[in-house]
């Protein structure tokens, strides 16, 4: 945090390291989270270009990703389906953000009980983002959810539906080359 040297790399720090780390800590340490997500908030407001959509690195509807999802490992599903929305809403159809919003989204309406609008959700995003081009990180949300489906015993066809698609998605293929960003990737 001491190198955070403007609002915009303070609220990236609070958001990207700090809430979870204190969210994977569990409920004794909400007190803590709500804290950070407040500061993360605040830095990001202070930011000039705080509101600039698709900045590298870090924007506002990644900040709203990553408290949606703090606030599903801390039980605030409410909290979780408000910040996922403003996530979605802040970002393009079809791009990677989108779906990681709109799976995060899924994974909230599935915690508050809507194992029908989660599945509908996720069925959106594979019916939107081609398989070859759905990320490891989409991936990964959609294999969540539809565990977390199926362990609600509730699932009716669109969750089992899901359960196929997801269990039908190709493997990611190398890309074969070294990506245009600074990190390779």
């Amino acid at each position: 945090m001491e190198y955070a040297d403007t609002p915009l790399r303070r609220a990236q720090v609070l958001a990207w390291a700090e809430l979870p780390a204190l969210a994977r800590l569990g409920g004794q340490h909400r007190s803590d989270a709500v804290r950070v997500i407040g500061q993360a908030q605040d830095q990001m407001t202070a930011d000039p270009d705080g509101s600039q959509p698709g900045r590298f690195g870090f924007d506002t509807a990644e900040l709203h990703l990553h408290i949606a999802e703090a606030s599903l490992l801390l039980g605030i599903p409410g909290q979780a389906r408000e910040h996922a929305e403003a996530s979605r809403a802040a970002t393009r159809t079809r791009r990677p953000s989108w779906a990681a919003a709109t799976l995060a989204l899924a994974q909230a309406e599935a915690v508050g009980g809507s194992a029908s609008d989660a599945a509908a959700l996720a069925h959106s995003v594979l019916d939107a983002v081609p398989a070859d081009s759905l990320r490891e990180t989409s991936r990964v949300r959609l294999r969540r959810l539809d565990q977390d489906l199926a362990r609600t015993g509730t699932a009716g066809a669109e969750a089992l539906s899901l359960a196929e698609r997801v269990r039908s998605l190709p493997q990611l293929a190398p890309v074969g080359r070294i990506s245009d960003e600074p990190n390779g990737h």
